[in-house]
């Protein structure tokens, strides 16, 4: 590995997990596929686009994301407080881009690892 490559690669945070993979979908999807949405249709969205997700992690990142300012969010009946509508901000967008290319790097990183552990413990190509 070239001593720029691996000092790049040393200075990012190269761990990946589900978790942040989530947030970054839910920023995707309010930005480019519906500014509101209400967060069980943010749950399907993920479900049906990435990978099976269980509300008791989507919605504590929304709340995170939320309290953060990413994210707004507003009850839909506020006297029974069952439906809450979640909406993007400008902090939101500027987040998304932000970890979209952190994450990327990460991601490369994290696949150039699997590829080696295929080729040379399960010779795969």
């Amino acid at each position: 590995m070239k001593g720029e490559t691996r000092k790049r690669i040393a200075t990012l945070d190269n761990r990946i997990n589900t978790t942040k993979l989530v947030k970054l979908y839910i920023l995707h999807y309010l930005i480019y596929e519906n500014n509101e949405e209400y967060g069980l249709e943010i749950v399907n969205y993920i479900n049906k686009n990435f990978t099976k997700v269980s509300n008791g992690l989507v919605y504590p990142l929304l709340r995170d994301l939320e309290e953060n300012l990413y994210l707004t969010a507003k009850w839909e009946d506020f006297d029974r407080k069952n439906k809450r509508l979640y909406k993007i901000t400008d902090e939101g967008i500027e987040h998304y881009k932000k970890i979209k290319v952190d994450y990327f790097h990460a991601i490369e990183y994290n696949i150039s690892i699997y590829n080696n552990v295929l080729n040379q413990i399960y010779k795969k190509q």
